[in-house]
């Protein structure tokens, strides 16, 4: 983390040591190092961890996962939307394979998941967070919503590199390999 110009790059590589450093007088070598080790959070993720992560934020409960990124209000937003779909919608592999997704809920899922790609500090790896967002877009597509401005070329390209990744699972790839644009 940089707090001013101290840097605790055991804090970037995922430790949790408390140690900073002081770069005041580092040289630019030194100091580019340390940004890259920052500038690079999802590098230290492999593939199966990936694939756990993905599994886990498809099947946690939806609305703490939620509205944890969002805020209290959208917690209980999402509890609502998702106890009064019919079927009820428990978690996010309940919100892909719903047959009438609420197009509100898969908004804020692909809210959650755009907080989640931009802020450096939250828990999501950014790649994982991507899925999350085009995942949400083009269930809402499939189902004939409209949720984001994002344009056919932007769906694509990013169908394309989801299609490349080894670790989705068959709903999310499913998702991606349905998608028609």
């Amino acid at each position: 983390m940089i707090h001013g110009n101290c840097v605790n790059p055991h804090l970037a590589m995922g430790s949790t040591s408390s140690k900073s450093r002081d770069f005041s007088n580092a040289g630019p070598t030194e100091l580019l190092k340390a940004l890259r080790l920052l500038s690079s959070p999802d590098s230290r993720w492999g593939d199966a961890d990936l694939k756990d992560m993905l599994q886990h934020a498809l099947d946690a409960p939806l609305a703490p996962e939620v509205g944890q990124a969002l805020g209290e209000a959208f917690t209980e937003r999402v509890r609502q939307l998702s106890t009064t779909s019919l079927p009820a919608i428990a978690n996010l592999r309940d919100l892909v394979s719903h047959p009438n997704p609420p197009a509100d809920l898969l908004s804020l899922v692909k809210d959650f998941a755009k907080i989640s790609a931009e802020h450096p500090t939250h828990p999501l790896p950014r790649d994982l967070a991507k899925v999350l967002y085009y995942t949400a877009i083009l269930v809402a597509r499939r189902h004939g919503l409209t949720i984001s401005a994002q344009d056919d070329a932007a769906i694509q390209r990013a169908t394309r590199w989801a299609m490349e990744l080894s670790w989705l699972d068959d709903t999310v790839r499913q998702v991606f390999a349905s998608a028609t644009v």
